[in-house]
C-alpha cells in the first residue's frame, strides 16, 4: 500500500522515498532465519522499489544474530 501511494498523485511529483534494507535497532524474524538469501531478497526489494536506498553496518556482513531466541535486538548492536 505504502508503495502504490508513493506512485500516485502529488506525492509521485514532489516525493522521493528513502528505503532501508534494516534498522540499526530491529532485527526481524525474516532475517535473523533467512541468512544470505533473504539479506538479498531485502535488497533487491529496496534496489527496485527506490533509487535512493541504504544499508546499516553489519548487513553486508549477513549478521543477524538476535540479542535472545525470539528477540528482535542484535546481539553486539
Amino acid at each position: 500500500e505504502y508503495v502504490d501511494e508513493l506512485n500516485q498523485g502529488v506525492p509521485r511529483e514532489c516525493f522521493r522515498p528513502h528505503f532501508f534494507v534494516n534498522t540499526p535497532d530491529i532485527n526481524p524474524l525474516f532475517l535473523q532465519t533467512s541468512g544470505r538469501n533473504g539479506h538479498l531478497i531485502r535488497a533487491a526489494l529496496a534496489t527496485t522499489l527506490s533509487g535512493l536506498w541504504g544499508m546499516y553496518q553489519g548487513f553486508e556482513l549477513c549478521e543477524a544474530t538476535p540479542l535472545a531466541p525470539g528477540k528482535e535486538e542484535y546481539l553486539d548492536s
